[in-house]
């Protein structure tokens, strides 16, 4: 129930950042739709419970955990003739990845008795998608996700692919799932 929340805060936070980005037509035809753009501060995290991986996008859990250190990313709204509003994330983010159950177990370790990732992938590519951010229940089903993939490097200094996707579902009838969160290393040498 808490990681749902999470999740659901998180939409929320995301959501409320963008939704008041300053105005900009960039052109195009007529029917393309109104396209903003901005930068806003963003972070992503992707919780793999049967791989027992947890990878936080962003600034180091000691800061991102109370909500700070978070850089800008570059944010893209388009709402279309139809109504819907899609947005398209494209950010480059460093990813902290730790063996643990949740973003809570990472965080409280992080404020209380410090924890060390597995793995850190820096300049991670990041791409997120959300095809209906106006979202009315009964109109349509709204599925939306993100997904990471990056170089990752251990404490002996090992190189790790670095993955991290996450999809998630809103039914026109308003029900929530969570589709699929992974997060993937597979080992590549020094």
């Amino acid at each position: 129930m808490l990681r749902r929340m999470m999740i659901l805060g998180a939409a929320a936070t995301l959501l409320a950042a963008i939704a008041a980005p300053a105005a900009a037509d960039h052109g195009g035809p007529d029917d393309s739709g109104v396209v903003h753009r901005g930068h806003y501060p963003f972070g992503m995290a992707f919780i793999d419970s049967e791989a027992g991986l947890v990878a936080l996008g962003g600034p180091p859990p000691e800061q991102g955990c109370i909500g700070e250190g978070f850089d800008l990313a570059s944010i893209m709204e388009v709402a279309t003739p139809s109504g819907a509003i899609k947005v398209l994330i494209r950010d480059v983010e460093t990813f902290y990845i730790y063996e643990a159950g949740s973003i809570g177990e990472v965080c409280e370790a992080a404020l209380t008795v410090g924890i060390e990732p597995i793995a850190v992938a820096e300049n991670s590519k990041v791409v997120v998608t959300d095809n209906f951010v106006n979202y009315e229940p009964g109109s349509r089903t709204n599925v939306w996700g993100g997904n990471a993939n990056g170089t990752a490097y251990d404490a002996e200094g090992n190189a790790w692919s670095f993955h991290g996707n996450q999809k998630l579902k809103l039914d026109k009838d308003g029900n929530f799932t969570l589709i699929s969160d992974t997060v993937k290393l597979n080992k590549r040498g020094k």
